[in-house]
């Protein structure tokens, strides 16, 4: 996935924890003045429905440049 022609890398787990088991995903972009990490989690029974929604949301972000003065 390429966010404002950036480059993107992302981490999938799943773990069990009180008895459930989640999955996690973490998104890391890299841009050219920093780095943007999105971190998703969810049980792991609704993991894939909403990460889908959460990606989808993530297209939907509007990029501004800032000059510095």
């Amino acid at each position: 996935m390429l966010l404002n022609n950036n480059p993107t890398f992302e981490l999938s787990i799943s773990y069990q924890g009180t008895g459930y088991t989640f999955q996690r995903s973490v998104l890391v972009v890299n841009t050219p003045g920093t780095q943007i990490v999105f971190k998703f989690t969810a049980p792991k029974s609704d993991f894939d429905p909403l990460y889908r929604e959460f990606r989808a949301s993530l297209r939907t972000w509007e990029w501004q440049s800032q000059e510095m003065p």
